[in-house]
């Protein structure tokens, strides 16, 4: 397929509207040139972003100049993003840091302008290098894939097209662009890659691209299969699952989960997103007979409790008490919840409780020893621990239960569990407060 505006256009075309702004990245190399000078061709409406790292010295400078001048003669919109990196001895370390700044970068103007996407010179050769990178380094499905077209608001519309395929276009518009002498430096693993490994592979075939381009197709087939069969087994293993506001708790049947075959497989997929990537840790972990131990990954916490897996977000801020002063303020944590007043029961809402029976300021905390209620539907106080010990809810789980409190240090509700009785609806109540997820 040939590169040029007809094609670029078609790419592109779900996503083109008036109201879709595209931030492009450009360097200054031929890449992303080319990229540039297709959405001008294509009237497509964008700006540009260039991150200047200061890398080599004069050079970084007069790559700067050379995207401000280009963007001043077309009256496009601009915007550069100038810092100095320390250089390591580490070459791959410093490309992992400025990488990570530079899309931290993007997500900020995304953020401040409401741009809709961020869109990124990679094409089929950054692509087949990366499968080579991560092949190399050790990955299942996922790595292989090389480089997403579309993932969140990234696109990458050159995705299909060789470097070949760009420099043709580049040469048949007469575009100048800027070399990057690092291009041709084999302290990068990816050039080593480039310059070593691919023309070697690509002597054995001409359709070289063609098999890699239609490799990663069913690739990507395979990944999204998995993932949505993911899904069930998933389903299957969850006793209870709860993320509000990311703040983690996911009980799982451990029965279950080490009954899935294969075991590795399962481990890898469920918990690596979360920071557990030993296996044979893990699994150790899983068989051993100690319940309530834990082991932690940097934000998560996994605990083993008898025949129950727990999942849980390390928070720093367990033991914070959050105050509501009125109504008009909304609950981020540990809950995403809102508090509507009203003269009915929504049946929309988490819990409606007799808004005349409350005194503010309210609070949300954990339980404290002593903390007792008088629970919906029975006769009697009784205090939060035992109930939830007579709801057989372990004294893990208990770790991550809050308590709606009173301004007079009543308890209102176990949050998601029981109501109070004294706060319930009834024939008497005029005013209703209802409390929603959100």
């Amino acid at each position: 397929m040939e590169l040029n505006k007809i094609t670029f256009y078609n790419i592109l075309s779900n996503l083109v509207s008036l109201k879709n702004v595209f931030l492009i990245g450009v360097s200054g190399g031929i890449d992303s040139m080319v990229l540039l000078h297709l959405f001008l061709e294509c009237n497509i409406n964008f700006v540009v972003a260039h991150v200047n790292f200061n890398f080599r010295n004069q050079d970084s400078i007069l790559d700067e100049n050379f995207i401000r001048n280009f963007c001043i003669k077309y009256n496009i919109k601009f915007h550069i993003y100038n810092c100095r990196l320390n250089l390591l001895k580490n070459t791959n370390s410093i490309q992992i840091l400025a990488r990570k700044i530079r899309y931290n970068w993007f997500n900020n103007l995304i953020l401040k302008y409401k741009y809709n996407f961020v869109v990124l010179g990679h094409h089929l050769d950054d692509s087949i290098e990366t499968f080579f990178i991560n092949l190399l380094r050790g990955t299942g499905i996922k790595g292989l894939l090389g480089i997403d077209y579309y993932y969140n608001y990234v696109l990458r519309p050159l995705y299909c097209f060789s470097r070949n395929d760009i420099f043709l276009y580049a040469k048949n518009v007469k575009l100048k662009w800027r070399e990057d002498s690092s291009n041709y430096s084999n302290n990068y693993l990816r050039n080593r890659i480039r310059h070593n490994v691919i023309p070697v592979l690509k002597s054995y075939s001409s359709d070289f691209y063609k098999i890699f381009f239609n490799t990663f197709d069913m690739l990507y087939q395979e990944n999204y299969f998995i993932n949505k069969t993911l899904y069930i087994y998933y389903k299957y293993i969850t006793i209870y699952y709860n993320n509000y506001n990311n703040n983690l708790f996911w009980k799982i049947n451990l029965i279950k989960l080490l009954n899935l075959i294969p075991i590795d497989f399962f481990l890898r997929k469920i918990f690596y997103n979360y920071g557990f990537s030993n296996i044979r840790v893990l699994k150790y972990f899983l068989n051993s007979s100690n319940s309530g131990k834990s082991i932690y990954s940097k934000n998560y916490r996994l605990i083993k409790y008898f025949k129950y897996l727990i999942l849980c977000r390390i928070n720093k801020l367990d033991n914070k008490i959050i105050k509501l002063e009125n109504l008009t303020q909304q609950i981020t944590f540990p809950f995403r919840l809102k508090f509507i007043k009203s003269n009915y029961i929504d049946s929309k809402a988490l819990v409606s409780i007799d808004f005349d029976n409350i005194v503010f300021p309210l609070y949300i905390r954990k339980i404290i020893n002593g903390d007792y209620f008088y629970p919906l539907g029975m006769y009697g106080k009784k205090k939060v621990n035992k109930y939830l010990k007579d709801e057989h809810i372990s004294k893990l789980e208990r770790e991550y239960i809050w308590l709606l409190i009173n301004g007079d240090y009543s308890v209102i509700w176990i949050i998601n569990k029981r109501l109070d009785n004294r706060f319930k609806i009834s024939l008497n109540t005029i005013n209703v407060l209802n409390i929603y997820s959100y």
